[in-house]
């Protein structure tokens, strides 16, 4: 298939108010000075298919601006353009409005955003349904990669590598010939499954014998030196033995001497317990009827002392008693003569005349007044009388306690003088004398001395210095002991060491099985390297591809380098990079079987191009064109 661009129409899009613009089938040139519009025109067909620039922007300023860079309001931007595909046209267009809304009640519209109209052939439709048309033609990707000569090389390396292997075809381990017996060995894995496999069987290998020296130095340190012969030792130890023994004999005998020794201590010890026991008994019974005295006259003592604070009590209460019955008495007589005073009260006469008129009241108001003025009377009178009787009531009951508390007084001056009494006679006991005189304990004492001089006896015999020896015995028996398990310990060590010697030799064997077959894949991934070269390289004339680089310890690491003529395409001039882009686009529209027009920028350094079944659209800068010029 191809894609051919005939017509492409802006209007009001960024800087271009309006252009049609007629292309070639085969090449067309666009010239114009810097800011004439020719950028523009790449943007509005990328715009036009996929809503992006040709810098693969989509938020990107397409409505013309002011000279202040603000939008320019109330004007619709619109592309179109005509294609042929495989002899067949159609028309596809984009209107890009402002949508202003005059709310109820307001003079004038609101800007309230943007909409986009989308047109095949003329007829307007969804813009679901659209970019499925579009997407039908060629997608975007692809479009990109034909369409922009460095759209491949602005790929990562992977894509790029990916790209490259479904064009031009991979090749398959089973294909490489030579390496039958690898094949073999990889088992239906990958060569590059397998050596990721060998690599962590490598990295536990060499861990493994990384691990085993620094074991061998920890036990070859281990290794006590200088150490007497086994027999040497194992001589010493009896020599002790037999020393230790004859020392416990001494110990055993003296231990029977000290066993007597402690039996006639604890005798001692219980002989003067019971004394103890003796005299506390003795003076128990000397003292215990004074002291049963001493505890009944400090009992009388406290009964008198708080019998006098009650009696104290008693008289300030009956004090306070007295100053009430006066207070009460003088309130009844209060009460009593405000009584007496109502009573001697009559009516007042001047009451039975009229204050306003000065006339004697009808007879009938003058008996509703007395009568008015003989029942508050009353009332007056009973309210005294009654609070007279509350007072009585008051000074009856305080009369009585009065009464209550002398009575109490009189009770405890009784109980005193009895106290008193029992106080004087229990002194007088206590007067009297004590018998003081000790008990005998002289029999007891006889026993203790004699026993304490058996004691005596003894006290030159010593087994302390025994005891040490024999510990020190021990405490020798044990250090030799300690180097005889070292040669126990050096055997083990040694055995240890032979072990893990035998371990790293192993070890050493499997890590150079595991180098052998890694040193058969990577001259296996070598061969497959260069047919893979080989045959991506074929497909194209001035561009190739260095798949895989080589490391410094020999190995092989994936990469895509892009090359042209054998220098890096970062490092080719413009009219390189071009030249090798539009190579590339020709083995990829061949690969995908379409051909889409190609947008050249700075085409002005390119002096030639590649020979291309696509339709070729050059942008020049040409600083004579002040307007842009269509050839």
């Amino acid at each position: 298939m191809k894609l051919l661009l005939k017509v492409l129409e802006l209007k009001n899009f960024k800087g271009i108010k309006e252009r049609r613009i007629f292309f070639d089938t085969t090449e067309t040139r666009i010239y114009g000075a810097n800011g004439t519009g020719k950028t523009t025109i790449a943007d509005a067909f990328s715009w036009l298919l996929y809503d992006k620039d040709s810098q693969e922007r989509k938020d990107f300023e397409i409505k013309p601006l002011t000279e202040h860079n603000e939008p320019i309001h109330f004007l619709n931007t619109e592309v179109t353009a005509d294609f042929v595909l495989n002899g067949k046209t159609f028309t596809l267009g984009k209107l890009f409005r402002e949508k202003w809304v005059k709310k109820r009640g307001q003079a004038e519209q609101e800007f309230s955003g943007h909409e986009t109209i989308y047109y095949i052939d003329g007829v307007p439709c969804k813009k679901s349904e659209y970019q499925e048309y579009v997407n039908e033609i060629i997608n975007e990707k692809t479009f990109k990669l034909l369409t922009n000569p460095l759209a491949f090389e602005a790929m990562k390396w992977q894509d790029k590598r990916k790209f490259l292997f479904e064009v031009c075809g991979n090749i398959a381990d089973n294909q490489i010939e030579g390496y039958e017996k690898l094949q073999e060995t990889l088992a239906g894995k990958s060569a590059d499954e397998y050596k990721k496999s060998l690599a962590a069987t490598k990295k536990k290998l060499k861990s493994d014998i990384e691990n085993i020296p620094p074991r061998i130095d920890e036990q070859t340190r281990s290794l006590e030196e200088g150490l007497e012969p086994l027999e040497v030792l194992q001589a010493k130890i009896d020599e002790k033995e037999a020393y230790k023994a004859e020392l416990e004999k001494q110990l055993e005998a003296t231990d029977a001497q000290f066993n007597e020794i402690r039996t006639k201590q604890h005798q001692i010890l219980s002989l003067e317990r019971t004394k103890e026991e003796i005299i506390r008994a003795h003076n128990k019974s000397t003292y215990a009827e004074y002291n049963q005295n001493k505890d009944r006259l400090e009992t009388l003592k406290r009964e008198l002392s708080n019998h006098t604070y009650e009696q104290d009590s008693i008289v300030k209460k009956i004090e306070a008693l007295k100053q009430d019955e006066v207070i009460l008495t003088s309130k009844v007589a209060d009460r009593r003569n405000e009584w007496m005073k109502i009573e001697e009260e009559t009516f007042d006469e001047h009451k039975a005349i009229c204050p306003t008129c000065g006339q004697d009241l009808p007879s009938e108001e003058v008996e509703k007044l007395k009568s008015k003025y003989i029942e508050e009377k009353a009332i007056r009178q009973e309210r005294l009388l009654n609070e007279a009787n509350i007072i009585k009531a008051d000074l009856l009951n305080t009369q009585q306690n009065m009464q209550n508390l002398t009575t109490r007084f009189e009770e405890i001056a009784c109980q005193l003088v009895s106290i008193q009494s029992n106080i004087n006679e229990v002194e007088k006991i206590l007067e009297k004398p004590i018998d003081t005189t000790p008990c005998d304990t002289s029999e007891i004492d006889n026993q203790i001395d004699v026993l304490k001089k058996e004691v005596q006896a003894f006290e030159s015999v010593d087994n302390e210095a025994i005891k040490q020896a024999i510990k020190m015995e021990e405490i020798n028996i044990q250090n030799i002991k300690l180097r005889v398990s070292k040669h126990d310990s050096n055997a083990k060590a040694l055995a240890r060491i032979k072990e893990l010697q035998e371990q790293l030799k192993d070890l050493q064997c499997k890590l150079a099985d595991v180098e052998q077959v890694e040193i058969m894949i990577e001259d296996f991934t070598k061969a497959k390297v260069e047919m893979l070269e080989a045959n991506i390289n074929s497909k194209f004339k001035n561009v190739s591809f260095k798949l895989f680089d080589q490391q410094i310890n020999g190995g092989l690491a994936e990469c895509c380098e892009s090359l042209i003529n054998g220098v890096p395409f970062s490092n080719a001039n413009n009219a390189a990079q071009v030249q090798a882009g539009i190579e590339i686009i020709n083995v990829l529209s061949e690969h995908y079987g379409m051909n889409a027009p190609i947008f050249i920028d700075n085409r002005e350094s390119v002096t030639d191009i590649p020979a291309t079944q696509s339709q070729v659209i050059d942008l020049i800068v040409s600083a004579v064109d002040k307007e842009l010029r269509i050839e």
